[in-house]
């Protein structure tokens, strides 16, 4: 799944599950998160994964997927 966010979208509040990878990309600083844990931050608790690494099998270097909004007034 891809969030896109930023000053032009609404705002968004997404929670991973335990054992989803999950990553940011920023297009266009400055950056600010809100990260909230669900305990106390333990790096040993971490697992990383290089952001090119093949069995994740996600573009990190692709931009974002553009949608079309068609409206006809």
């Amino acid at each position: 799944m891809e969030f896109l966010v930023g000053n032009d979208e609404e705002p968004k509040v997404y929670f991973f599950p335990l054992g989803v990878l999950h990553g940011y990309k920023c297009l266009k600083g400055p950056m600010q998160i809100i990260y909230i844990t669900s305990g106390v931050y333990d790096l040993d608790d971490e697992i990383r994964f290089p952001y090119n690494d093949a069995e994740i099998g996600f573009d990190w270097l692709a931009g974002p997927t553009i949608k079309w909004v068609w409206r006809v007034e």
